[in-house]
């Protein structure tokens, strides 16, 4: 069965019925916002609608059981942020505290508030995050993992897949996909020649079964992400522009010698230090060790 991508955002809160005590202000959930990520858009879906071979897990499932209390608290007095703003599930009460974000909406899918952060970045990858905001309009973007995640409190805890997020990228041809700048490879690649798109800005390469002759890197990259794959180890040639930085060779250099199984420790500090002259100047002093990363590989500089 094909799955469906209904990504879990935050909640349609009844505000007719909200309610109000002493020091806290009450709003009943109704039903979840999802992401299609077919389609693009913000979609209202009550859980039990949830499909079941539904990509993404949403957190308190149990509140489809219509006895529970399902609501939002926002506590107007509170000495401790922290508890400001609490879900309430059942008997369960979770604090929406640093790190988490809430977005609410009214029945006609209009944007009340945030609670918590203002955004929510969700990790898809060892590399890559969903980033999403919400204000002044919805709006979402792959990106080079640069913080720390902001988890949206309507999502399971349980890691995604990249695999499950490539419907929000552009299909260029089997196995490529592009979002933002950010080239994804998968093993749907079949050909022996692989071209990186020039709009590339970050190449993250997950293939792992597919065999390569040859690879041809474009002039704009900034980052390069082989984590899980064996594509570099088996490459026969490799295409650079003229123009090529240090800091491109070194990325390209240090995944081969991953990939190869290549120990290093002077290149790996030098790398994660992202010390890229002191990098391309050790291997022009060791070059024994540089030919031995690249040995059976053809370099050609276009």
């Amino acid at each position: 069965m094909d799955k469906s991508y209904f990504l879990p955002i935050g909640y349609i809160v009844d505000t007719d019925n909200i309610s109000y005590r002493v020091d806290s202000k009450h709003y009943p959930i109704i039903s979840l916002v999802v992401f299609d990520l077919e389609k693009a858009e913000l979609v209202p879906m009550k859980m039990e609608e949830v499909p079941s071979n539904n990509a993404f897990k949403y957190r308190f499932s149990n509140a489809r059981n219509n006895d529970f209390i399902f609501e939002i608290i926002e506590f107007v007095i509170e000495s401790n942020p922290l508890r400001k703003y609490t879900i309430h599930c059942g008997s369960d009460y979770f604090n929406i505290g640093y790190g988490y974000c809430l977005p609410i909406y009214s029945k006609d899918m209009e944007l009340i508030k945030t609670f918590g952060g203002s955004f929510g970045s969700i990790q898809i990858d060892r590399h890559l995050s969903l980033d999403i905001t919400f204000n002044p309009v919805f709006d979402y973007k792959v990106c080079v993992r640069h913080i720390k995640s902001v988890t949206l409190c309507a999502l399971s805890q349980e890691i995604p897949h990249l695999a499950d997020f490539l419907p929000i990228f552009n299909k260029l041809s089997d196995g490529v996909y592009e979002n933002n700048g950010v080239v994804v490879i998968t093993d749907d690649f079949k050909g022996k020649s692989l071209i990186i798109p020039d709009k590339a800005k970050c190449i993250r390469i997950t293939a792992y079964k597919t065999e390569l002759d040859e690879i041809v890197f474009n002039s704009m990259f900034k980052s390069l992400y082989t984590t899980g794959s064996s594509l570099l180890r088996t490459v026969r040639k490799i295409y650079i522009s003229k123009d090529t930085s240090k800091r491109q060779l070194s990325q390209i250099i240090e995944n081969i010698r991953i990939r190869r199984l290549i120990v290093s420790d002077t290149l790996a500090k030098l790398f994660c230090a992202e010390e890229f002259d002191s990098y391309y100047d050790y291997l022009l002093e060791y070059n024994d060790l540089a030919k031995k990363i690249l040995v059976g590989i053809e370099v050609v500089v276009y």
